[in-house]
């Protein structure tokens, strides 16, 4: 018969080894497969649109609506709500810790904002630079929803928070002229992102900050936005929360039945 002492031991092993479990794990499948397929396509379709063809009509549809809208909004929807059959909180849009996941976005988005504010200052671009910016919300709903949560359930915690900064360092290639140190910068940028991410599994903590954090990446790549490019590419915005609200809708028709 064991004794006190080494009951609790046990328990404390297998609670050791359910840590570690969580933190790294292999357990592959069908969506691992297509998450880093989708990391492969959208690469793919902006070096297509900005780094080959080079005209705004290729950034705006093959990149802006092929891209952003399809490859990395809708589909990851559809495959998660319509073919998996689950819901939006596996995509990270949840109201679990909302409050908490607000309170320390907006918080971010504060010291962010000073920061940019020290560094770079108010200028022509940083309006539009702030309305791109929230067209470029589909980045973290991408990579952080999409990809980070998909790697999390195929390798753990921590393979995961380093693939989710790897898909979104590495569709920065597709950029023309990008050097590899900056690609290492947008790296380091992921990673903290998909730690503070991680935190909540709420994209919610993320959502202030964001724009800011595109703001940088502009100055980073050397991108002077203006008001007409900014306001071509909010135009798919509409479109991308209408997607959000379709499938939620998909999602309560099939609980009600």
């Amino acid at each position: 018969m064991a004794t006190g002492k080494e009951t609790e031991f046990r328990g404390n092993d297998q609670k050791g080894r359910g840590v570690l479990k969580r933190l790294f794990l292999w357990s592959p499948s069908v969506d691992t497969v297509i998450a880093f397929l989708s990391v492969i396509l959208i690469t793919s379709l902006v070096y297509l649109s900005l780094t080959i063809i080079r005209q705004d009509w290729a950034s705006a549809i093959i990149y802006g609506w092929i891209g952003q809208l399809g490859v990395c909004i809708i589909f990851p929807l559809y495959w998660t709500i319509v073919v998996r059959k689950r819901k939006l909180d596996a995509l990270g849009i949840t109201k679990k810790l909302w409050l908490i996941s607000l309170v320390v976005g907006i918080a971010m988005a504060g010291f962010m904002w000073m920061g940019y504010m020290n560094q770079y200052g108010i200028g022509s671009d940083t309006l539009p630079g702030l309305l791109l910016g929230v067209v470029g919300l589909w980045e973290i709903f991408f990579c952080f929803g999409w990809l980070q949560l998909r790697f999390e359930e195929a390798f753990g915690i921590i393979p995961a928070i380093v693939l989710a900064s790897l898909g979104y360092s590495i569709y920065h290639l597709g950029y023309p002229g990008i050097p590899v140190s900056e690609i290492v910068g947008f790296f380091v940028f992921g990673l903290f992102f998909a730690i503070i991410f991680r935190s909540t599994k709420n994209l919610l903590v993320l959502l202030p900050a964001w724009p800011i954090c595109c703001l940088f990446g502009f100055k980073t790549v050397d991108i002077s936005v203006t008001w007409p490019h900014a306001v071509t590419a909010s135009i798919t915005l509409p479109f991308m929360l209408l997607s959000i609200f379709i499938f939620y809708r998909i999602q309560l028709r099939r609980k009600s039945r």
